[in-house]
């Protein structure tokens, strides 16, 4: 079956209450490495409680599916990650069938058992059931649910009713034959058919807690924490960091410190990383503003923000102040020449606010009266700083922008947008 990821989502929901006594909640950190694994777990099992349904609060449920992630969050074998795809998918399909209608339409009554017969008939190798296969049950299916919406709505006999629910099923058993063979057909069936039968809120809970769990040890055991191969996974410790985010234990780590302090961890780490992939153009262009300092054409601000500017042309309009909108044409590029943005090629002036775009924008068109024209020097820290911007604007890159002050938009008044409407 195709391997399904579920850490960090679910297919039902629920909220947490007290701690247990079984779950381990706290954690002996030794070292950095500890930390992060910790309040990545904390941070996760706090976004839990926002997946799941008021009806399923319960201490038992909570309990229940923190001890089935434990179990799932380790390196599994191949029959154990089956076995659980398997039971999962039965306990997806029962859970669809809850409302007893489909897809909203409280006329498509579900049909349990016509489903049921179906699916398992697409299970043990049909790949057509009442003239259905995957491709015309789909067809089937919208073309009813469409014509559901017309203007004047089909009417649903008994008829079409069964051949909706033998179409649903069919796009169901299909989906979960996909990878099925002689060789793993029957266990998956066994399993299936457990899932589907499970009724017991606990037993379901575990199961989801394991199924969440085994998507998110897979990956991240792969791929490191934070989207960084060198915070590589321990489990022990961020399964505590789970449990404690996910029964509110506030002991190391609340939830909002625990997502401050991973976001401050990558911050630093990709301005680490970057310095070291780009230290070269970095100095390049710190070595240009330099230079560019010392031309007596070039100006700084009184901010000493690091700002450069030269006037091309001085305008006698007034200057746009903070809350400002202006309209402006420019042209941005870099210090090896690359353009990277211009208004002038495509052939419109730009609108926007003096709040709404980069810091060196924001300080130097406060300089400029309507009508002039500067070259502004930005350096990183008033630009994109340490992070890539597209494809051209390399971390560390200065920015140099020609820009014409064309004008000043006034906002409108209450009258103007009431006679607009």
């Amino acid at each position: 079956m195709k391997r399904v990821i579920l850490f960090g989502t679910a297919v039902m929901i629920l909220m947490f209450t007290a701690c247990s006594k079984k779950l381990q909640t706290t954690a002996n950190l030794k070292d950095q490495l500890d930390s992060i694994n910790y309040a990545f777990g904390v941070a996760n099992g706090a976004a839990f409680k926002s997946m799941f349904a008021p009806e399923d609060t319960t201490k038992e449920n909570i309990e229940a599916m923190l001890i089935g992630f434990a179990k799932g969050f380790r390196n599994l074998s191949e029959e154990e990650i089956s076995k659980s795809e398997a039971i999962t998918a039965g306990i997806q399909l029962n859970h669809g069938l809850k409302q007893g209608f489909l897809f909203g339409d409280s006329a498509m009554t579900v049909n349990k058992d016509l489903i049921y017969k179906t699916v398992d008939e697409m299970l043990n190798g049909k790949e057509t059931v009442s003239g259905f296969d995957r491709l015309k049950a789909n067809e089937y299916f919208f073309k009813i649910y469409q014509r559901r919406r017309d203007s004047v709505p089909l009417q649903l006999t008994k008829e079409i009713i069964d051949s909706i629910n033998i179409a649903y099923a069919v796009m169901q058993g299909a989906n979960y034959a996909h990878n099925l063979n002689d060789t793993n057909r029957a266990e998956f069936i066994k399993n299936f058919h457990k899932g589907r039968s499970m009724e017991k809120s606990t037993d379901r809970f575990e199961n989801l807690g394991y199924t969440m769990a085994l998507g998110g040890y897979q990956m991240f055991s792969k791929t490191g924490l934070l989207n960084d191969s060198t915070i590589t996974l321990r489990a022990d410790i961020t399964l505590a960091g789970i449990n404690a985010g996910a029964l509110g234990d506030t002991t190391i780590f609340s939830a909002d410190a625990a997502r401050e302090y991973l976001r401050a961890v990558s911050e630093k780490r990709r301005a680490e990383r970057n310095a070291q992939l780009f230290g070269a153009w970095k100095k390049e262009n710190e070595d240009f503003l330099a230079k560019k300092a010392e031309d007596p054409a070039v100006k700084k601000t009184s901010t000493n923000s690091g700002l450069l500017y030269e006037v091309l042309k001085e305008g006698k309009g007034p200057k746009p102040q903070l809350n400002d909108r202006v309209k402006v044409h420019y042209k941005g590029y870099l210090i090896n020449d690359t353009v990277f943005d211009s208004s002038i090629e495509r052939g419109e002036p730009a609108v926007f606010g003096l709040t709404q775009v980069i810091d060196g924008w924001t300080e130097g068109l406060q300089l400029m009266s309507v009508g002039s024209k500067y070259r502004f020097y930005i350096p990183q820290q008033l630009g994109y700083g340490d992070q890539q911007a597209g494809e051209v604007i390399k971390p560390f890159s200065t920015l140099i922008f020609e820009v014409e002050l064309l004008g000043i938009e006034k906002p409108e008044n209450v009258k103007d947008m009431l006679k607009r409407k």
